[in-house]
């Protein structure tokens, strides 16, 4: 498999990872249709404004203000529910789709970041993984901005635009 088909398996998968966190958010929380889809269109607002912040702000301060939109407890539970199916109540009340928005992405790029280019971070611990990202950010960015853009075709796709 080539490096832009295996960006492309990897932006697919996150997108249906996201798709199911969503319908089991809308299924707990007994969400409408409406409030369904503003779940999916946070996290395509994310998506095309992360890689223009990657540009001009800088890797690691674009994932510290993903991690300061989604919140500890939020992230704690996008965590939780993407990767084992299961979110506390606590975390699933806290959940509303901003913190989704930017929890899930940030989740989603620190995830492809340990499994594709840093495999000694945890993208459970956001911090953690900063600072051992620190000064290793120029080379992380150059692999992961085609995901970047993969995953944001893809959520353009698949969900609606924010309102």
């Amino acid at each position: 498999m080539s490096l832009s088909e295996e960006v492309i398996k990897n932006a697919i998968d996150s997108v249906k990872k996201i798709q199911d966190a969503i319908d089991k958010i809308a299924q707990r929380k007994g969400l409408d249709q409406k409030r369904k889809e503003e779940f999916g269109s946070a996290f395509r607002g994310r998506t095309r404004e992360f890689p223009e912040f990657v540009e001009s702000l800088g890797l690691l301060p674009s994932l510290t203000f993903a991690y300061a939109k989604a919140g500890k407890l939020a992230y704690r539970g996008v965590c939780s529910l993407i990767d084992t199916g299961n979110i506390d109540k606590e975390a699933l009340n806290e959940l509303d789709k901003t913190k989704f928005g930017y929890g899930s992405y940030l989740h989603e790029v620190l995830y492809y970041i340990e499994r594709n280019v840093m495999k000694d971070i945890d993208h459970t611990n956001p911090i953690a993984s900063f600072e051992k990202m620190y000064g290793k950010t120029h080379i992380i960015k150059q692999l992961l901005m085609s995901y970047l853009l993969e995953v944001k075709k893809l959520a353009e796709a698949l969900f609606k635009p924010e309102r």
